[in-house]
């Protein structure tokens, strides 16, 4: 089966929002008493800011979910 690079960086581009969102909104809403990033010294500014990151990646999973599900529906074989 082949697989296009397109859908290979649809997945990534998923993935990051997702981690966006889950970090972001965790910081958020702890008042920034929890950090999530994988590199220890990166925190946000404030709370706000992780609470905006983590909204952008919940619209960017959003919007990458739904091009992902599209391709699928699209080229799925029809039996």
């Amino acid at each position: 089966m082949k697989v296009k690079k397109a859908t290979l960086v649809r997945l990534a581009v998923f993935v990051i929002g997702l981690f966006g969102a889950i970090t972001g909104l965790t910081f958020g809403f702890s008042n920034g008493r929890i950090n999530l990033l994988l590199i220890p010294s990166l925190s946000y500014a404030n709370p706000l800011s992780g609470i905006v990151i983590g909204t952008l990646g919940i619209l960017i999973a959003a919007a990458e979910a739904g091009e992902l599900y599209y391709e699928h529906e699209k080229f799925k074989p029809h039996l």
